[in-house]
């Protein structure tokens, strides 16, 4: 099947919608509770809105503090929300060039299916769901909506997470903001800081399985290009692989959340099923 068409992304959406009914099955089966049951558990609080600004208090989190209002008032003011029934997620998927190969799986595919799992997850759930592509879809709860802005992502995603961060800070709502990509050349970490304080950063490291152990003595096709791997070359990739998990875990840690880390050759149900009934 020819890659990156609209045959291909209803072809992946159309496998997840299959194996969501596994997913559920196999949930019960570990811990007694279904999909919204674990998906509620993990993002309770996480649909809320604005209701007013009121003074800090030492007992509040400073990542509450609006910047904004405290200068204008000369004195710390906090934000106050109160809960929404309906939470507000938000998906930017990678579709830098790194993503576009994989020895197992395509990179871009998998991270689409990531994508897609935790949309129809959301929309089972009552919430709502958006997109980054071609432009910023707000979130919706109709699911032939959904499903289009999955389609424009997957044909047309363009952002960068600069960009998509800088959009979520001038639409201002709390949301789950889901992430997926290989971080390759990644600096956006101020950025991610700032909207982390109305946002709830869910980040997925999709990478192939290749890159984690690549074989010496052969030719392979490492990313999209076909290489002889040497010994020595694959010990300097491994201390940069190393590197790279190393910095991934320690800066999300910092901002409060797990990283999801995928292998293009691991389930994608199950991978989410995990996070999601994680403490």
């Amino acid at each position: 099947m020819e890659l990156f068409t609209a045959q291909r992304a209803e072809s992946i959406v159309r496998e997840v919608f299959k194996r969501l009914g596994y997913l559920e099955l196999k949930w019960k089966e570990k811990i007694g509770e279904n999909y919204q049951g674990a998906w509620r558990s993990r993002f309770k609080g996480e649909g809320l809105e604005f209701e007013e600004l009121r003074k800090w208090d030492p007992a509040d989190d400073v990542r509450k503090i609006d910047w904004r209002a405290s200068a204008r008032k000369n004195e710390l003011y906090v934000k106050v929300f109160s809960e929404e029934r309906r939470a507000n997620v938000v998906i930017w998927m990678d579709s830098a060039e790194s993503m576009r190969w994989g020895t197992n799986e395509v990179k871009y595919d998998k991270a689409f299916e990531v994508a897609s799992f935790f949309a129809m997850l959301a929309l089972k759930s009552q919430d709502r769901v958006g997109v980054f592509a071609d432009r910023f879809y707000r979130p919706s709860s109709r699911r032939d909506e959904v499903m289009a802005f999955l389609q424009k992502m997957y044909l047309s995603g363009r952002y960068s997470l600069e960009e998509a961060v800088l959009e979520l800070m001038k639409w201002g709502r709390r949301c789950v903001f889901v992430i997926i990509s290989d971080f390759n050349n990644f600096g956006a970490w101020r950025k991610l800081m700032a909207v982390s304080v109305f946002a709830k950063v869910v980040p997925v490291f999709v990478y192939d399985k290749i890159e984690a152990d690549l074989p010496v003595w052969r030719v392979v096709e490492f990313s999209g290009k076909w290489r002889f791997i040497t010994p020595w070359y694959a010990e300097s990739y491994r201390k940069r692989w190393e590197e790279l998990l190393s910095v991934l875990r320690r800066n999300f840690l910092i901002l409060e959340t797990d990283l999801i880390e995928l292998s293009t050759a691991e389930d994608v149900a199950l991978k989410i099923g995990n996070y999601l009934v994680r403490s």
